[in-house]
């Protein structure tokens, strides 16, 4: 499996820093457990932190990095919402769940169905406001139609692969997409497309029709 598109480096920085939506989150973490790229990166960046809280002399490091990190988990903490700083305690559904996607078993997902082509399962226990994560099994030739979103959309592929942009994602990549991108998705291949998505912000599609549709899923 080789995986060609990762988080940004700023995302796998918010994700060590423990900034993130835990729905934004479970999709960087699923990432990692495909990437071992992604995960050295990870493990740095933690290290990096651990090294800064646990250094007793403020001289072992030079004082434009501490103000860059420093300046840096402002910008995160600032840009928060407010619900994103409250603990996610898990509950059993919770676990079955994320053990399922873990396992990408997914025969064991009470998927429900949106339409001849389109399933969704929400993730219990990630809903917070308009953030949430949600599978999604996209049948061959699906196209999802052209939209933006309202905030930042994160998306890794669990099965199968999609079209976006000229872009091919498959098992294990990541997208990341914030509210200045606007795409059509198509689903290619032979087999059902399964992916893990969360956002913080409403879609927006084009047509009136399908943003009526979204809004009613509350997405």
């Amino acid at each position: 499996m080789t995986i060609r598109h990762h988080p940004s480096s700023d995302t796998l920085l918010a994700y060590a820093a423990g900034t993130l939506a835990p729905a934004l989150a479970l999709v960087v973490g699923e990432h990692l457990r495909q990437c071992n790229q992604c995960t050295r990166t990870h493990l740095f960046d933690t290290a990096v932190g651990g090294a800064l809280l646990e250094a007793h002399d403020a001289t072992a490091v030079p004082d434009e990095v501490t103000e860059r990190c420093l300046q840096k988990t402002r910008e995160r903490i600032t840009a928060m919402p407010a619900d994103t700083q409250s603990q996610r305690q898990d509950s059993g559904a919770d676990a079955a769940a994320t053990s399922a996607i873990r396992r990408h078993d997914f025969n064991d997902i009470a998927w429900k169905r949106l339409s001849n082509r389109v399933e969704q399962f929400v993730v219990p226990g990630f809903k917070q406001g308009r953030t949430w994560a949600r599978l999604f099994r996209f049948q061959p030739g699906t196209v999802l139609p052209r939209h933006r979103h309202q905030g930042d959309e994160f998306v890794v592929v669990l099965q199968g692969s999609y079209l976006d942009r000229s872009a091919r994602f498959a098992v294990g990549d990541f997208a990341e997409n914030d509210p200045s991108v606007v795409h059509e998705l198509s689903v290619d291949g032979d087999e059902p497309c399964v992916a893990l998505i969360a956002s913080n912000g409403l879609i927006n599609p084009e047509s009136a029709l399908y943003r009526a549709a979204f809004r009613f899923l509350g997405i």
